[in-house]
């Protein structure tokens, strides 16, 4: 980028202004690393750069913002439109201390029973996975009825009949 178009100093590369353009959209989208080694320089070296340069370091600086925005409406969108995860990311961050999982909340019941929230968490976590497992089973048996009782409730009228042996429109006694 700038190596070809403009001289050195001590080592160091004297960025255009065209270069600072570039850097900034560069940052926007890709990790200093990434632009370090794009303009073939060690991570450290462009950092060292960022200190000495500071219309470098404003450069980066700028292009991350701007990444970091957008993903922040997105999220913020997204947290509008009902996305649980969203949500839960949104306010874990805003409000960490009603909301961070680091909070320190301990529920005690009768001085028996202490569980941290990460407890509380990995127990949910595994009920909703032991849900999963036990509504995959229940498909699979149902299924399998189905299967038993061929087309039983198919009689080629319209009318179909469930599990129970009831039909669609009715409720069982």
């Amino acid at each position: 980028m700038a190596d070809k178009r403009n001289r050195k100093r001590k080592g160091a590369i004297v960025f255009a202004e065209t270069d600072y353009a570039k850097i900034q959209t560069l940052a926007a989208y890709m990790s200093q690393d990434d632009i370090a080694a794009m303009l073939g320089r060690t991570s450290r070296t462009f950092r060292k750069y960022k200190q000495e340069d500071p219309e470098l370091a404003r450069a980066v600086a700028a292009g991350k913002a701007e990444a970091d925005q957008k993903v922040v409406k997105k999220l913020y969108d997204n947290a509008l439109a009902g996305d649980h995860k969203a949500i839960e990311f949104w306010l874990r961050n805003r409000r960490p201390e009603e909301w961070g999982k680091d909070r320190g909340l301990n529920i005690t019941h009768s001085g028996e029973v202490t569980l941290s929230t990460k407890e509380v968490e990995d127990k949910i976590t595994k009920l909703a996975e032991l849900l999963e497992r036990t509504r995959n089973v229940i498909e699979v048996k149902a299924v399998e009825l189905r299967g038993e009782h061929g087309s039983e409730g198919d009689a080629g009228d319209g009318d179909s009949t469930n599990l129970l042996g009831t039909r669609e429109d009715e409720t069982p006694d």
